[in-house]
């Protein structure tokens, strides 16, 4: 398992992340999320490059 602590605005937020081979079932997947980090920090990958 995986934990991190972020500022998110004015809170802080624990992230964690649980290691598994296998998925729970499609009907209890109600999201999925993914970021790209850069130089420690997050990176919007749908920004217009300059």
């Amino acid at each position: 398992m995986t934990t991190k602590y972020v500022n998110w605005g004015e809170a802080v937020v624990k992230l964690t992340w649980e290691y598994d081979k296998v998925l729970p079932p499609k009907s209890l997947i109600t999201s999925v999320h993914g970021f790209c980090f850069k130089d420690n920090g997050l990176e919007n990958p749908f920004k217009e490059k300059d």
